[in-house]
């Protein structure tokens, strides 16, 4: 079995991760924390701003063939995402933080003098996790 082609997508996710991370420390996010796991649930970034706890969901697409990036997310998805921040919160003792759920897409556009273009849309306040608890 190849594993050639899933390679290629994990380092294109990673990128896609890079670039969102950049992007939130420009807009003043402190990053907490990257690509944080529990019971097969993952939150890619953690981070700060003010008052809010954020957790961050990226999903990467070099094209849209199958859709934007955001239609990748389900309600199991947003399940998971839910459980493991509650458990990040609970096992570092953050009930202080208002929290919230936000999206950022990434995708690699063909452009005209590069490739390498990246298209980044931020999906702020998806989800209110504090209605949640």
């Amino acid at each position: 079995m190849d594993k050639e082609p899933n390679r290629r997508r994990l380092d294109l996710g990673k990128r896609g991760e890079t670039k969102a991370v950049r992007y939130l420390r420009r807009r003043r996010y402190h990053i907490v924390r990257r690509n944080y796991r529990y019971r097969g649930g993952e939150i890619d970034i953690i981070a700060r701003r003010g008052d809010y706890l954020v957790f961050v969901e990226v999903k990467t697409r070099s094209s849209r063939q199958f859709g934007r990036p955001i239609e990748a997310i389900d309600q199991k998805k947003i399940g998971k995402i839910v459980q493991t921040a509650a458990h990040f919160c609970q096992r570092f003792n953050l009930a202080g933080f208002q929290q919230r759920f936000d999206i950022i897409e990434a995708e690699r556009v063909k452009s005209f003098f590069f490739w390498h273009t990246w298209k980044l849309t931020h999906h702020p306040r998806i989800l209110d996790l504090n209605s949640a608890y």
